[in-house]
């Protein structure tokens, strides 16, 4: 208990900077957050080409998670009928790294990582930016 309020400070840091850092990039979206009223967990975002990007990603060190399934499919609900909300959450949702330990530089340079794979036909790494995320900064 004695790191919460860290933990959740951080977390609304790291969203900010996520926030700034992918405001030019209008093919990945975050989802919007009350920072006054909510923590950020999870940095939720919306991708396009989302599979492209995780294996871009992980071609660079960066590892993502899928969110969930669209909730009406899933086995336990299977509900007939159209939802839109949740199939565009099953088909762009994507996580991208939130742990409270990762260095304001590690999500900048994620963030160009991300802006890089949409700017410049994603070359399979980006050479320049990987040694930065594994010094830390």
């Amino acid at each position: 208990m004695k790191k919460l309020a860290w933990r959740v400070e951080r977390k609304k840091e790291i969203y900010r900077l996520y926030r700034e850092g992918l405001s030019r990039c209008s093919q990945i979206r975050l989802f919007d957050q009350n920072l006054e009223h909510t923590t950020p967990w999870f940095i939720d975002s919306l991708a396009d080409d989302r599979a492209g990007l995780m294996r871009f990603l992980k071609a660079n060190g960066v590892g993502t998670r899928l969110m969930y399934p669209p909730i009406n499919r899933q086995e336990a609900y299977q509900v007939a009928g159209s939802y839109p909300v949740s199939e565009l959450v099953g088909e762009k949702g994507l996580w991208l790294p939130s742990a409270a330990q990762l260095t304001d530089e590690q999500v900048r340079t994620i963030c160009e990582l991300i802006e890089h794979y949409y700017t410049n036909e994603a070359p399979e790494t980006a050479q320049h930016l990987l040694g930065k995320l594994q010094r830390g900064g």
